[in-house]
Order: C-alpha cells, then sequence, then structure tokens
C-alpha cells in the first residue's frame, strides 16, 4: 500500500509542476483567446474525414 501511496505521490507533484510550468508559458487570456477563436466544426464530419485513424470515448449530453 505504501509503495502506491509514494507513486501517486509523485505522479501528483509532477502534474503540478506540469502545471505551474504551463501557466508560466501561457496566459489565461491567451487561453480565453484561443478557446474563442477556434472555428466550431461539424463533429460527425470531422471524424468521417479525417484522415487519421481515430480512437474516441465520448459522452455527448442534451443541455
Amino acid at each position: 500500500m505504501f509503495s502506491r501511496l509514494n507513486i501517486l505521490e509523485r505522479i501528483f507533484a509532477t502534474k503540478l509542476e506540469e502545471i505551474e510550468d504551463a501557466k508560466r508559458r501561457v496566459s489565461i487570456g491567451q487561453l480565453k483567446d484561443e478557446a474563442t477563436d477556434k472555428r466550431l466544426l461539424p463533429f460527425k464530419n470531422t471524424l468521417a474525414n479525417s484522415q487519421h485513424r481515430i480512437a474516441l470515448i465520448a459522452e455527448v449530453k442534451k443541455a
């Protein structure tokens, strides 16, 4: 049990470092701009016309 906790703690610490690094590289304003600048693509057509093999797990809910 202790070794599992150590592994999880290391993963958690590594992810925290990665998040902090990402925050230093990209500002919140930049992220918002990128999110709102993207054009929407028709989901089904985008998957059907992709040149790459797709592995997708998704759940679509009506809001």
